[in-house]
């Protein structure tokens, strides 16, 4: 004997109220909370800090959202070997990790410390970036580097791991036509990506700099 399922039943306050009525409440609630996500994105794009980040070479184009360059950034893979990492454990997939970055000589920004919880402090020469950790590679087992068995060689300061990650900024959609170029100019190391940072880390692209100038501009909404 097959047992049907019953459907659930709406609470009895609900049957108070016409269905348009109903509907009007449910599109007015998902209305504000697009809204609330467009106005959270105009404010970090207005007033985040902003930095510059250098991009390394990938693939673009999705055919059903016109045209969109895929990003991949020097900070996108860390390797807890040649920087300071802070983890109860270790990294694993899906597991928030927060960057900190500092401004380099060339004007580019460069992760400095890695860690899985929120900095309680950073210099006024830093940044804070957020992100999710995509993949865990662990090539190796000691704390050196397999092909250097010298006690000078860098040691982890916690298990050794090579850390991918993403933070929401991977991709950069451009008017149709204009992605294959840019892509070019992308794989000639000629595009860097400036982005705007909360001070919890979140992030929003603002704009494309192609060959030191800020040529694309990313809108407020």
């Amino acid at each position: 004997m097959t047992l049907m399922k019953s459907k659930p039943i709406p609470p009895i306050w609900l049957h108070r109220f016409p269905y348009w009525q109903r509907a009007l409440v449910i599109a007015s609630i998902l209305s504000l909370a697009l809204l609330s996500m467009i106005l959270q994105r105009a404010s970090l794009l207005t007033n985040g800090q902003e930095v510059r980040l250098r991009t390394v070479p990938l693939d673009p184009r999705d055919l059903l959202r016109g045209d969109y360059v895929v990003l991949r950034y020097d900070i996108s893979r860390l390797d807890t070997r040649t920087i300071k990492t802070r983890v109860d454990g270790r990294f694993h997939y899906h597991q928030r990790a927060y960057v900190t970055l500092q401004k380099n000589d060339d004007g580019f920004w460069q992760a400095v410390a890695l860690a899985d919880t929120l900095p309680k402090q950073l210099s006024p020469q830093q940044a804070l970036i957020a992100g999710y950790v995509q993949r865990v590679h662990t090539p190796f087992v000691r704390r050196h580097h397999p092909r250097n068995d010298n006690t000078a060689a860098p040691k982890c300061e916690s298990p050794c791991q090579i850390v991918y990650l993403r933070y929401g900024i991977e991709k950069y959609f451009v008017p149709e036509g204009q992605g294959k170029e840019l892509e070019k100019q992308r794989n000639q190391h000629r595009v860097a990506v400036l982005v705007r940072l909360s001070k919890d880390g979140h992030a929003a692209i603002a704009g494309l700099d192609i060959d030191g100038s800020r040529t694309v501009i990313e809108p407020l909404l």
